[in-house]
């Protein structure tokens, strides 16, 4: 769904240099087992499932028009697959003592994205190849801070439009036109540690193969980063973020044929139900390595959630992704 609807992730207040290319490189492994609701309002049965491997590569391509605004343009590449990973997942699982979330019970390294409603299909398993929207972006720095060169340091106003070139068969895209607000502010902790914060808003649109599903359109994200500088190359990175739900629970039923509690809700953990009706969490460890104009990162990805919706601890997987590992490189002249 972040996909579809090309929902805007963290970044620092400002920039360095007069221009910049950023590229990430990533593998994503997303589990949501099969799913099916009902629609209390209308009576309408949706269902929807997901179960594949992505790799994206986003380029992002910026300059500074003068010295607080910049304009920007993002140009996000993916390619779904089976995959490999769900082998090394269910061992690491293993590993920790924790579910399999029923990854068990289906095969291996599959290719799945299917959605319907009463029937009907929508999205059917067609592999995501292409770039299927890009984003021009604007940005106000509007607040400096007069001692620090790091562009996490300030405040910042920015909107990003997301813009579809692919058709909605394949599922990279709602075709439709959607805008983000977003805010931006950062400051140093101390002399090795910068934190920085950003909060967006999306206007949603409806989805053509979501047909009648209660789409909640207005859509918020908030994200926290931190980069530890160990010495004046290397440093330790931490982010969490969290977005809104993007369907309105009060209107859906989780429906399911199992009897036993325990084994509906095992299924629900497993399903999209948590991905789709609740707060999506991420969270990533990472380390950079910084020299002159040129900075690169590795980061870890895991998905999370608070509070006691089928699992332990007050914490709730929603599988979207369940795992992803990240290569970042920025240029900056």
């Amino acid at each position: 769904m972040n996909w579809l609807h090309g929902t805007p992730v963290g970044e620092t207040p400002g920039w360095k240099g007069e221009r910049w290319f950023f590229f990430e490189l990533g593998q994503s492994n997303i589990w949501n087992a099969p799913l099916e609701m009902k629609d209390r309002k209308t009576g309408k049965t949706y269902t929807y499932e997901a179960d594949y491997e992505q790799t994206t590569a986003v380029l992002e391509i910026g300059t500074a028009i003068e010295k607080k605004m910049a304009i920007s343009l993002e140009l996000p590449f993916a390619h779904r697959s089976g995959g490999f990973l769900d082998d090394f997942i269910e061992e690491f699982h293993d590993l920790l003592g924790t579910r399999h979330f029923n990854r068990h019970l289906h095969g291996q390294n599959r290719s799945r994205f299917k959605t319907s409603t009463d029937g009907a299909e929508g999205y059917k398993d067609k592999d995501l190849t292409g770039i299927s929207n890009i984003k021009p972006k604007l940005k106000w720095w509007a607040i400096h801070c007069k001692k620090s060169e790091s562009p996490a340091c300030g405040v910042a106003l920015s909107t990003q439009l997301k813009v579809p070139l692919q058709n909605n068969r394949q599922g990279g895209t709602n075709e439709k036109l959607e805008s983000s607000m977003l805010l931006h502010f950062g400051f140093p902790i101390f002399s090795r540690l910068d934190f920085w914060a950003t909060a967006g808003y999306t206007r949603l649109r409806r989805d053509e193969n979501m047909p009648g599903w209660p789409l909640l359109k207005n859509h918020t994200m908030f994200e926290i980063n931190f980069d530890f500088a160990i010495n004046d190359k290397w440093g330790i990175m931490l982010m969490a973020r969290t977005d809104s739900p993007y369907l309105d629970r009060e209107r859906l039923e989780y429906i399911d044929s199992a009897t036993n509690a325990r084994t509906r809700s095992n299924n629900r953990a497993a399903s999209a139900w948590n991905s789709l009706i609740r707060w999506q969490g991420a969270e990533s460890i990472g380390v950079r390595y910084r020299k002159k104009n040129t900075q690169t990162s590795v980061q870890l990805v895991e998905d999370w959630g608070i509070g006691n919706y089928d699992a332990a601890n007050d914490i709730y997987s929603n599988g979207a992704p369940d795992f992803n590992f990240v290569i970042q490189t920025s240029w900056t002249y």
